[in-house]
């Protein structure tokens, strides 16, 4: 074809066949350009992960993390993120709207989103306690599973629930691997979660988040939310049930939590 093409961009970087197409196009002059996707942390094989001459960053904490992997501030470009600017038409009382109806909820109690970014050890257990816990203080729950599990590790994903469906047979909730996650965040009074972007999300949201640790895992190179306290940091299972009523009930460190949002919403 008699096309000239001036530019490309390679959406997911770092992988086989975009290395290729970039290496192709700085043989024949042809600029290429990356979007660094959500929320990227300075973990050491991001180093030698994009290839292309220009990448976008979302805000001015990405464009440190980049430049701490060794990125030179010439390949740099701040561009926001047209995700987080459609965060902000998003509004909770609509949300909760249509989450209620959806799932049949009663608009009048908390809920309360559960997301993590995989299964860990033991999770079926602490979930199941807090299950119970919820329905005895008139809290509503729902757990949304990361859908990499609806294909990759079923059966393991299936166990898993079917032993929270065991021990929570007579008890009230929702577990669910696909759902308008914007809207369902949205919703929430309180959104748990680990080290999963869903933190990132649930911040520029602006609604409560609380980040748990029970298996002593080694978030060190993770955004760590709590340093900026714009979440709570759990790794106590009874700290989970405390601190979830001095929130809904009591309402304790929601201005807290408020005032360290802020602060990351500035940064990304």
């Amino acid at each position: 074809n008699t096309y000239k093409i001036k530019s490309i961009i390679a959406m997911a970087d770092g992988e086989m066949l975009e290395n290729i197409a970039v290496e192709y196009a700085k043989k024949i002059d042809v600029q290429s350009f990356s979007f660094v996707p959500g929320y990227n942390t300075p973990v050491p094989y991001l180093s030698e992960w994009f290839k292309v001459n220009s990448m976008f960053v979302t805000g001015l904490d990405s464009y440190d993390t980049m430049i701490k992997l060794n990125y030179s501030e010439k390949k740099l470009k701040l561009s926001g993120d047209p995700k987080y600017d459609f965060f902000k038409s998003i509004k909770s009382d609509d949300s909760k709207n249509v989450i209620t109806k959806q799932f049949q909820l009663d608009i009048k109690k908390p809920l309360i989103v559960l997301a993590m970014s995989r299964w860990w050890n033991d999770d079926e257990i602490w979930i199941s306690n807090f299950i119970k816990y919820c329905n005895k203080n008139n809290f509503q729950i729902i757990i949304k599973l990361h859908p990499v599990y609806k294909i990759d590790l079923r059966e393991f994903s299936d166990r898993k629930i079917r032993k929270i469906s065991e021990n929570c047979s007579n008890n009230q909730y929702t577990i669910l691997y696909d759902a308008d996650l914007f809207k369902l965040l949205s919703a929430a009074d309180v959104v748990i979660t680990d080290f999963s972007n869903i933190g990132i999300d649930t911040i520029l949201l602006e609604r409560p988040l609380l980040t748990v640790n029970f298996s002593n895992e080694n978030f060190e190179n993770i955004m760590q939310y709590d340093k900026y306290d714009s979440s709570i940091n759990i790794q106590i299972y009874l700290d989970l049930e405390k601190i979830v009523k001095e929130i809904l009930i009591e309402q304790k460190h929601l201005e807290k939590l408020s005032i360290g949002r802020k602060k990351i919403i500035e940064l990304i």
